[in-house]
């Protein structure tokens, strides 16, 4: 077996050495820490690279208040191509201050896809592993841009994956 490295083990590695460097790091004053709820709407490209099975998505993503006790949050979100596949994930985030209103999120998730006329991943789960920068403007909104990756972890008889680029406007409250 010839081994290759690949978008999707860059951003899995990547995000599981910031995941693991968030739970074992110093935690500071909790109350800075606790974060609002925000709600994310975005417009992505899906199966970047795919050729015949790129589309475009709707994003929607929802991040519950919390405090981040060990830095790591929460996260829920959907997607919906043109072509009427779905997929539907929760999942967990670790945000990381680049700048005071600069933020590179990488996270972890799984959940369930549908087909519709969309590509055949393979499964019904399919795990997703992503990076999110997001910049923070006036009145708690934010602007970010985001790639992540499905992937069914070759748990089906197929397991193609697929990237999804896009950029999304949260509001916080």
């Amino acid at each position: 077996m010839k081994s290759r490295l690949t978008t999707s083990s860059l951003l899995r590695c990547s995000a599981l050495i910031l995941v693991a460097t968030g739970l074992l790091g110093p935690t500071a004053d909790l109350e800075a820490q606790s974060q609002p709820m925000a709600l994310q709407v975005g417009a992505a490209y899906f199966a970047v690279g795919g050729e015949e099975d790129e589309t475009a998505a709707l994003e929607l993503t929802y991040r519950p208040d919390r405090l981040r006790r060990w830095r790591v949050g929460a996260r829920f979100g959907g997607m919906l191509t043109a072509r009427g596949a779905g997929y539907g994930y929760g999942g967990i985030e670790l945000p990381l201050a680049v700048t005071d209103r600069t933020t590179l999120t990488p996270s972890l998730g799984a959940g369930a896809y549908r087909r519709g006329d969309g590509p055949d991943l393979g499964s019904t789960l399919e795990f997703r592993s992503g990076i999110d920068l997001s910049r923070s403007l006036a009145g708690g909104h934010q602007i970010s841009l985001f790639l992540y990756h499905l992937s069914n972890a070759s748990l089906g008889e197929r397991n193609p994956g697929v990237e999804v680029l896009g950029i999304g406007y949260a509001i916080s409250w």
